[in-house]
Parts: structure tokens; sequence; C-alpha cells
């Protein structure tokens, strides 16, 4: 039941007296008519509550309890109450217990006249429309950090172990991404701590082939000790957004002989 249905039963609930079977509390009248609301559906458990209110006079407001028949009517689950009220013009709200079903309508408004019973019947349309999912999967590849050098720039390469006071190092990454050109990659080299000076940072381009980042360790500059060094490669400019990272050990040394000297 939608919104408006649940407030008017609320307002009926509120005004009237809440009754058993076939049974009214309300306003009196010398004359009296009959209504006979008749549902159908497939509700679940008690098979709906019933919510008539005078459009006119709303102190005559009732609530009726309709019981599932222990039968069926062409097939269909079914409860049929028959109520005595005052003539006058009345609004029904029909509320099932089970949220999948609600009535066609709203509300209904009938008119109960003197003497004669005025016949309403109502169905319940049950069950949930469905919805569909839609599961796309799509592979994304991040970034690759192939190989790392590192390199004094005099004759062969050099290691973890940086010399403090002898010549520059500089570290080279080659990286990759399936789906991302080199171009479109970036890097960023960060030290563990400002002892170790990091210049001069490459962002990844074409060196014969491969896609090479770069940085240069100022040795002159960096002060003896044990560092972190972390290469972080993303694809952030790119559609898929990915990054990975590798930390590399980088050691300060005294050396008595530096290399390149």
């Amino acid at each position: 039941m939608n919104r408006a249905s649940v407030e008017l039963a609320a307002i009926v609930l509120a005004l009237g007296t809440s009754c058993g079977s076939g049974s009214v509390s309300g306003g009196a009248s010398e004359e009296a008519g009959n209504l006979r609301v008749a549902l159908y559906g497939a509700a679940l458990g008690d098979f709906a509550t019933i919510a008539i209110q005078n459009v006119f006079d709303t102190r005559e407001s009732y609530l009726v309890d309709c019981a599932r028949k222990t039968h069926t009517l062409q097939g269909h689950a079914f409860c049929d109450e028959l109520v005595v009220l005052p003539p006058g013009t009345y609004q029904i709200v029909v509320q099932s217990p089970d949220e999948s079903c609600s009535a066609e309508q709203d509300h209904y408004k009938v008119i109960v006249r003197p003497g004669l019973t005025t016949e309403i019947e109502v169905k319940l349309l049950c069950g949930l429309d469905n919805g569909a999912l839609d599961t796309i999967v799509v592979a994304s590849y991040r970034p690759v950090i192939e190989d790392i050098d590192f390199w004094f720039g005099c004759h062969d390469r050099a290691n973890k172990f940086v010399c403090a006071d002898g010549p520059n190092v500089t570290v080279s990454a080659v990286v990759s991404d399936v789906d991302t050109p080199c171009s479109s990659l970036r890097a960023k080299w960060i030290a563990s701590s400002p002892d170790l000076v990091l210049q001069n940072q490459v962002q990844p381009h074409r060196v014969n082939g491969q896609c090479v980042a770069k940085v240069t360790i100022d040795s002159s500059s960096s002060c003896v000790g044990d560092y972190q060094l972390t290469l972080k490669v993303s694809d952030d400019g790119y559609a898929d957004r990915t990054k990975t990272s590798l930390t590399l050990p980088i050691h300060v040394v005294r050396c008595a002989d530096s290399p390149c000297r």
C-alpha cells in the first residue's frame, strides 16, 4: 500500500475502535444500510484490514479485520465482510499484512443507502515486479615495476650502498602498464628521511624501447645512515586509475675509495 493509503488507515485507526471480523463501532443512526466488501488476492496470513471513514463526518470511522476464508473463490484466496453502517458516503482503504500485496487503488469511495446493501469488490495485486542485474567485468591493468638499476655515471653499475661525498647515484626503474602508454604514467620517488637527498626526478619516458623513470641521490648532501627509498607509479591520469609501489633499502656509507675517483 502506498503512503497515502497508510496515512488514511492510520487516521481511521486513531479515530475509530479496532473491532473483530464483521463488527464495527462508530456513530449510530435510526436508519441503517449495509456495506459488503469482498477482497480477492493472494495475501499471506491475516488477509486484510479495511479502514472505513465517512467522507463528510470523520467521527464515523471504523477499522475491520477481514479474515481469510478457508476455501478459494475462482481459484483466488479471499475474504468477505458485511458491515452495517449509518447511511452516508464512505472512503475505504484496504491494507494487506503482506508487503508484496496492495489494492488496485489507493482508496475507494462508496455510498451506503438506507435499507440497501452496497457491494464493492477490491482486488489485491500481489507479487513484486522483478528488476534486472547487469554485471560487466572489465580487466584493468596496474603499472608494473620490472627492474631497478643504480648507476654512478662513470663505469660499472652501483648498488644500494651510496658513498657519502662520492659521486651522485642515479636510480632507474623500468616500468610498464598493459593498458596505459608510458607517457601517461606518473612516477614519484620518496625518501624515508630528508637526510637522504633526492633531486632531478624524471617522469617515465621511452629509452631504447623501455619505459624508464629516474631519480638522482645527491651523495654529497646526504647523511650517513640507513634509509628507505620508495617508488610509486600510477596511471591516475588515465582511464583505469591504478597504482603500484616498491620500497628499497638505501645505505649511505663512508667509502675509503669512492668510485669514479
